[in-house]
């Protein structure tokens, strides 16, 4: 039986999500060995009881997870552009002078999947770009040297 499409996600409804994503799949208590259903059901409880009233469309956890899905594609592509640029510019450019040209935008437009429409997710971009899944690398470098340096400093006693 085919289902009907449900109304699109606003803004709004998308950085609640990606707010909730982050918040339970970051926990290490919640976030880690859920099977994937418990942990949609468990996203879409969070999301619904925070939803304001502008967040009329009652979501499900299937369609939370698409939308999810949808928005995380975008960004890893949408990093991917940005990493390409970064490597033609010349050290010192900083990753909003990148953005704000619109050359990550631009190269993100000429992927075939996404002509005509280019990134379309900058709301939540400020709110995933730091994560760990979409970090700069050099970043998540000396995060993870970092986390590598405390724990070897614990184990000195």
């Amino acid at each position: 039986m085919r289902t009907l499409r449900g109304k699109a996600f606003s803004i709004d409804e998308d950085k609640l999500l990606c707010q909730v994503y982050l918040e339970i799949t970051q926990d290490p208590v919640i976030g880690i060995n859920q099977k994937k259903d418990k942990l949609w059901e468990h996203i879409n409880n969070v999301f619904h009881s925070r939803r304001l009233s502008y967040c009329t469309e009652d979501r499900t956890p299937k369609s939370l997870s698409c939308q999810m899905s949808t928005i995380m594609k975008a960004v890893s592509k949408f990093r991917g552009c940005i990493r390409q640029i970064k490597h033609l510019n010349p050290s010192g450019a900083s990753e909003m002078d990148i953005i704000s040209i619109n050359r990550a935008n631009v190269l993100f437009s000429e992927d075939k999947e996404y002509k005509h429409k280019g990134f379309q997710f900058d709301y939540v971009w400020l709110i995933l770009k730091d994560t760990e899944k979409w970090m700069d690398t050099g970043t998540m470098e000396m995060t993870k040297q970092r986390r590598k340096n405390n724990s070897f400093d614990g184990s000195q006693t």
